[in-house]
C-alpha cells in the first residue's frame, strides 16, 4: 500500500469516527433531556455538557471541511496554471538535443 493510499485510508477513518461520535452525541442528548437531576454534582448533566461540546466541534468540523477542501484545490489549480504560464519552457526543460 503506497502512502497516498494509506493517508486516504486514514482520513475515510477518522471522518466515519467523528460522524459516528457527533451521531451518538445528538443521541445521548435527545435521549436523556428530561432527566431528573441530583444537584450540582450530576453526572447526566457532566455528559450533557461534554455531548452539547462534541456536538458544536463537529458542526464546525463540517462547516469548515468543505471551505479548505476547495481552498486546497484551488490553490493546486493555481500552482498548476502558474507553472505551466510563468515558467518558462527552455531547451534543456524540452529535452533538446543540439547536434553539430
Amino acid at each position: 500500500m503506497n502512502c497516498r493510499k494509506f493517508k486516504q485510508l486514514v482520513a475515510v477513518c477518522l471522518s466515519i469516527y467523528i460522524v459516528i461520535a457527533i451521531t451518538f452525541s445528538y443521541t445521548f442528548l435527545i435521549e436523556h433531556m428530561n432527566h431528573h437531576c441530583t444537584g450540582t454534582d450530576c453526572e447526566i448533566c457532566f455528559e450533557m455538557d461534554m455531548a452539547v461540546h462534541m456536538a458544536s466541534i463537529g458542526a464546525a468540523v463540517l462547516f469548515f471541511a468543505p471551505i479548505l477542501y476547495f481552498r486546497h484545490r484551488i490553490e493546486t489549480m493555481c500552482n498548476k496554471l502558474v507553472f505551466l504560464l510563468i515558467i518558462p519552457k527552455t531547451l534543456i526543460s524540452n529535452k533538446v538535443r543540439l547536434n553539430d
